[in-house]
C-alpha cells in the first residue's frame, strides 16, 4: 500500500540564517497539486557595539554636566584684587629687602621660569632666586612701583601686565629706570604665587 500524505496540513514555518545577519523564514506553501516555497527576509537594525559605547557616556555626561561660564569672558573681580594686593605686598618687601617673603611669593620650583630685561637665557627658579638677592641686597635704597596695571583671571591662573618704574640707590648715585613687566600668577592654597617673570627694557624714546 502506497504511503498517503495529507497535504492539507499547514506545515510549520522553518526559520534559517541567511548571511550578513539577516534572519529569514522559509514557508511552504500549498497550491492544489503543487507546493510552493518563498523566502521571507526580514531586516534587522543593529548598533555597532563600538558606537553604543561612545554615545551612551556621551549622552550622559551633556545631561549631568552643568554648564559652565568662559574663563575668557568672566573678570572675577575678586581675585583681580587678590593679585593686586599681593604684588603691593611683593614691592613692599622688595623694598624692605624681606627676601623670605619675596621668595615665598614665588611658586619657586621646576616650573618656574623668568625672562630678563637683559640677556637671553631663560632662568630658572634657583638662579632667580640669588639673583634678586645679589642685585638688591647691596643696594643703599631701593623703590620700585607699578603704572597701568591689567590683571586677567582665568579660573586659578592670573596674568599682570604693567610698567614697572624703579629707582636704586648704590654708592651715592641714584639710577632710575622703567621696565615692561608680565607676571603669571598660580592660585595656591597659600594665595597667589609667581610661575613666570618676564621683564623687557621700555623703548629708547621713552
Amino acid at each position: 500500500m502506497a504511503a498517503h500524505s495529507d497535504v492539507s496540513a499547514k506545515p510549520t514555518p522553518a526559520k534559517v540564517q541567511l548571511g550578513h545577519g539577516l534572519p529569514s523564514e522559509t514557508v511552504f506553501r500549498h497550491s492544489p497539486g503543487q507546493a510552493t516555497m518563498s523566502v521571507m527576509t526580514k531586516p534587522r537594525t543593529i548598533v555597532p557595539l563600538a558606537a553604543a559605547s561612545v554615545g551612551i557616556p556621551l549622552l550622559l555626561a551633556s545631561c549631568v554636566a552643568p554648564p559652565r561660564s568662559s574663563d575668557s569672558t568672566e573678570l572675577f573681580p575678586e581675585s583681580q584684587k587678590e593679585v593686586e594686593q599681593t604684588l603691593r605686598e611683593l614691592f613692599q618687601a622688595a623694598e624692605h629687602k624681606d627676601f623670605p617673603l619675596v621668595e615665598s611669593m614665588h611658586l619657586y620650583g621646576p616650573k618656574f621660569s623668568k625672562f630678563e630685561a637683559r640677556g637671553a637665557a631663560r632662568l630658572d627658579a634657583e638662579t632667580t632666586r640669588k639673583a634678586e638677592r645679589a642685585g638688591i641686597e647691596p643696594l643703599e635704597s631701593f623703590r620700585v612701583t607699578f603704572e597701568d596695571l591689567k590683571v586677567d583671571v582665568f579660573g586659578e591662573t592670573a596674568i599682570a601686565t604693567f610698567l614697572m618704574p624703579y629707582e636704586a640707590k648704590a654708592s651715592g648715585q641714584t639710577h632710575q629706570s622703567k621696565v615692561k613687566a608680565t607676571l603669571v600668577w598660580v592660585q595656591t592654597d597659600s594665595g597667589w604665587k609667581i610661575a613666570h617673570e618676564h621683564f623687557s627694557a621700555m623703548p629708547a624714546s621713552q
